[in-house]
């Protein structure tokens, strides 16, 4: 920031002077919180606590305005992804505890490269809606949560156990509203790659 002071003419003090004023006290900064009306107007606070800094410092208001408004942008955008960082790794570490959201599950799928996850089967309520073609049991989740992440599933006869699946977005045209939920859940997850569930009981989805 200082920099930005001294090769428009200010000076060292002034330009510190600015800097600092503008991201100490502006809205949106680490210290000022999520402020008010948008990114324009709390960048354009910053300008002017800036240069009003800068003129109380010696220097010229234009000058501090310029170095004020700059520093709040780099911190506004080293904070957000510092943030989306840490979110992005709180939901992978989340989506190995067993419970799979559909937060977790985007997550998974824009960041891990098709990597297998495992979730335990036991936490996720069901009802058997009928037999498919395989002789196994065909079940919904109870949960709206837990179908937009798991969908329709195969259940084993023998064990009751849901067979392992795959998280992705293949259409299926005799099925109007699956094929539908599946557009919409394609826009919301954006890109990434598919990825093998394998649903493990008594503890072994630990093992990951």
């Amino acid at each position: 920031m200082n920099v930005i002071s001294m090769v428009k003419g200010g000076t060292f003090k002034s330009g510190f002077a600015s800097g600092f004023s503008s991201s100490f006290f502006s809205p949106g900064t680490s210290l000022g919180g999520d402020g008010a009306g948008g990114f324009t107007l709390r960048t354009t606070i910053a300008g002017v606590v800036g240069g009003t800094a800068s003129e109380i410092g010696g220097g010229k208001f234009s000058n501090g305005a310029v170095s004020g408004a700059f520093v709040h942008m780099f911190n506004a955008e080293l904070g957000g992804s510092v943030a989306m960082n840490r979110k992005r790794q709180a939901l992978l570490a989340g989506a190995k505890d067993g419970h799979l959201t559909l937060e977790e599950a985007t997550a998974w799928y824009q960041n891990m490269h098709g990597k297998t996850l495992i979730v335990d089967g036991s936490r996720i309520p069901f009802t058997v809606n009928g037999i498919n073609e395989k002789g196994s049991f065909v079940a919904t989740p109870d949960k709206w949560s837990d179908w937009l992440v798991h969908g329709t599933m195969g259940i084993s006869y023998e064990t009751y156990h849901i067979y392992d699946g795959q998280y992705d977005f293949d259409m299926q045209l005799s099925r109007p509203f699956r094929s539908l939920a599946t557009i919409g859940g394609k826009l919301y997850a954006g890109n990434g790659t598919p990825f093998e569930i394998e649903y493990r009981y008594n503890g072994e989805w630990k093992n990951q």
